[in-house]
């Protein structure tokens, strides 16, 4: 009875994980300002870097570009607010985090604009968001502007809590920025993880469970 408690503990304790989330907001004072023109830029167990292809093809560094707390963090290149089709923004994570939700903004359909936006004509713009567990590629979530919301062109990706020490977040290079032709731009607004605190807890938990099945072993 007591192993069975105890399974029901850490249960609570993995419910509490996603009722007790901690949202990063990249929008927020701790981003905008400070991060700006920068190559990087850390707050707490978040590293945001932001790089881009030369005339080479080359990667290089670029600029964050962090001026504007509607939209969150882009590159300061190309259109200067956004992520286009030759830069790209990489979250890492001092501590691997597990990842429930990632919004990002400025991301429309084909009907946005005058003409069009985005490279595909029916979807609109197109993005893609890539997930890494150190050196392992966890694979890549295409994303398009016709699932986003609202005037500021808002979309949230669920990814139910999957373990993550990097993402890597680009436009899909199809299309330039030629407008009124179109184009493949996003920024990141904000992601979701637990609390800190609740991973704590969930340690404690499966330790706890641990040290019982070990005694029961002991017992028989």
């Amino acid at each position: 009875m007591k192993f069975i408690s105890k399974l029901f503990a850490v249960s609570a304790l993995l419910a509490a994980a996603q009722a007790n989330a901690l949202v990063i907001d990249f929008g927020s004072a701790a981003w905008t300002s400070p991060a700006h023109g920068q190559n990087s830029y850390n707050v707490g167990n978040v590293t945001v870097s932001a790089y881009k292809l030369d005339a080479n093809k080359e990667t290089i560094n670029a600029k964050l570009f962090a001026a504007d707390k509607d939209d969150g963090l882009g590159v300061l290149a190309g259109e200067d607010d956004e992520i286009d089709g030759t830069e790209w923004l990489e979250i890492v994570f001092t501590n691997a985090v597990s990842l429930e939700n990632l919004s990002v903004s400025d991301f429309f359909p084909a009907t946005n604009e005058k003409g069009r936006d985005g490279s595909d004509p029916i979807r609109g713009e197109v993005g893609y968001i890539q997930l890494f567990w150190g050196a392992l590629d966890l694979g890549t979530t295409t994303i398009y502007g016709q699932d986003s919301i609202g005037l500021n062109g808002e979309q949230t990706i669920a990814f139910n809590g999957a373990g993550v020490t990097k993402i890597k977040l680009w436009a899909d290079p199809a299309l330039r920025y030629t407008a009124p032709l179109g184009r493949n731009e996003f920024s990141v607004k904000s992601i979701e993880v637990p609390e800190p605190g609740i991973f704590a807890l969930l340690g404690l938990g499966l330790m706890g469970l641990g040290l019982s099945r070990r005694r029961l072993a002991k017992k028989a």
